[in-house]
């Protein structure tokens, strides 16, 4: 940058790429008009799809049907695991 402005370079620079963006983005937009789009289902195929997509699955496994309440409990003091000892006078001591 010479005194803070920037150069002619900068500014092809910054217009390629919002041209592209431009382009990207009219080319993309303009291809859901659904001209290539074969995807299209039957009535007869629908109807299979009735019950959805996919087929029922009782075993699922994030799917809980029946549970049991287990009420909180605290937990055992830890013995012998660390070197802690209250502070004196308020002084840290490393």
């Amino acid at each position: 940058m010479a005194n803070g402005k920037p150069k002619p370079l900068f500014f092809l620079v910054m217009l390629a790429v919002v041209g592209g963006l431009i382009y990207v983005g009219v080319n993309r937009f303009s291809k859901r008009d659904g001209a290539g789009d074969t995807s299209t289902l039957s009535s007869e195929e629908l109807a299979k799809l009735k019950g959805g997509a996919e087929a029922p699955d009782n075993t699922s496994l994030t799917t809980v049907k029946e549970y049991t309440f287990v009420p909180g409990t605290k937990l055992p003091e830890v013995k012998g695991s660390s070197a802690y000892t209250p502070l004196v006078d308020n002084t840290v001591r490393m």
